[in-house]
């Protein structure tokens, strides 16, 4: 038996599947060769997205089509994750768990869906999709980094203070259960290494031709930086838990959002597709989970998914948490594997258009923005490449079916 954990779930944001072995990685790599690494993790294809199931484990689609797609100032100001939502953190919160959030939200802007009202007892972040690492200004032109309810005005690069709040908040509960989130802003748009200059600015003509994606020169050098830094980063978080001997007993979670967006430097392996569709290259992402106390490492090949996590973070932690997804811990414990199982996806876009899919061990069926069909096997196709929807029609049927019945519940 047991005794609960801490936990620690670092979320980066628009990593690819294949970016992590085309740079040096040494703590990212460490959670993987002493965790469970998921080759068959999905999440879903956008920022908010995937926090939302993240921290609730509940499909976006309970919360409406907003939560679809990534939140954008621009169109949705007034809008957040619904107060009512139970989170993993709240019910953790609830337990006696000191719990915080460090990073990016990107749940709603607004003072009535400031983090602080979903279960952390602190924050230090941003509200928005994407600040620069160096002014902290966002895209509507604000500066956007804040402790607790009010604006902090804090010098340094994002990614290195995510980290240093992070190191600071283990330090100060070593004998104490805590459950921290730690969503890095890294490695999305703008592109800055630590050493490039601020491109943002608060005032002036400046604000109106930002470059979205940053001002480097060599933006596949600033990439590179970026997740390197990052990884220094998640290397300061395991050394503090090392430092206060509790490394043993956190479980630690490393994902990614999404896939990677569309850039030459950027790369989803050899999955077809980016952030934004649900081809496997927007939604396949990296993830590992260890805790050296519960679970020996290894390898799994199951289908799984980010509103997975909670689920099993509530029944290693025997609080009780409803969800959408599965619990994960006896296949991560005992390696017992999973009932077979679907997971539907559905991505709108503000024109009204959308895409749908769902995903099995082997199956996958796909109906594209503009209304094609595509029918994949996985397990000999993983790239996506052979469209079996004229030759499975059986299959697509059957598939098609179950995809209705889910969208009828929304």
């Amino acid at each position: 038996m047991h005794s609960a954990p801490n936990f620690v779930i670092i979320l980066v944001d628009d990593l690819g599947y294949g970016d992590l072995q085309r740079y040096h990685t040494p703590s990212i790599d460490y959670l993987f060769e002493n965790g469970v690494e998921f080759t068959n993790f999905h999440s879903n294809s956008l920022c908010t997205p995937t926090r939302s199931s993240l921290l609730t484990g509940k499909y976006p689609q309970n919360f409406g089509s907003n939560f679809e797609r990534a939140l954008v100032y621009e169109f949705d100001a007034e809008i957040g994750l619904p107060l009512s939502s139970n989170t993993i953190f709240k019910a953790l919160q609830n337990n006696g768990y000191a719990t915080a959030i460090f990073g990016k939200w990107h749940l709603g802007w607004r003072d009535q869906f400031n983090p602080m009202r979903y279960g952390f007892d602190q924050w230090v972040g941003c509200k928005s999709g994407e600040i620069d690492y160096q002014s902290k200004v966002n895209g509507q032109g604000e500066y956007d980094w804040y402790l607790n309810n009010d604006i902090f005005e804090e010098e340094g690069y994002v990614t290195d203070l995510i980290a240093k709040h992070s190191v600071a908040f283990i330090a100060s509960n070593p004998d104490r259960n805590f459950a921290l989130y730690i969503p890095f802003t890294s490695p999305h748009t703008p592109f800055q290494g630590p050493n490039d200059p601020a491109d943002r600015f608060i005032g002036g003509e400046d604000n109106i031709d930002w470059p979205k994606d940053g001002s480097a020169d060599n933006k596949a050098r600033a990439y590179q930086e970026m997740i390197e830094r990052l990884d220094t980063a998640v290397g300061s978080i395991i050394q503090e838990l090392q430092r206060q001997n509790i490394e043993d007993k956190t479980m630690i979670v490393f994902m990614s959002d999404n896939g990677a967006a569309d850039y030459g430097f950027t790369s989803n392996g050899n999955f077809k597709g980016h952030k934004g569709a649900l081809w496997e290259g927007g939604t396949h992402v990296k993830c590992a989970i260890q805790w050296k106390d519960g679970i020996l490492p290894g390898k799994t090949h199951e289908l799984t998914h980010v509103f997975d996590i909670p689920m099993t973070i509530g029944s290693i932690a025997k609080v009780d948490f409803e969800s959408d997804g599965v619990d994960l811990s006896k296949l991560v414990m005992n390696k017992v594997p999973l009932k077979d199982r679907f997971i539907y996806q559905r991505r709108t876009y503000r024109n009204g258009n959308k895409q749908v899919s769902i995903t099995g061990k082997k199956w996958k069926y796909v109906i594209d923005d503009l209304g094609n069909e595509f029918l994949f096997n996985l397990q000999k196709d993983i790239g996506e490449q052979n469209n079996l929807s004229n030759t499975h029609p059986d299959t697509l049927k059957s598939l098609s079916n179950k995809l209705m019945d889910w969208e009828k519940k929304f």
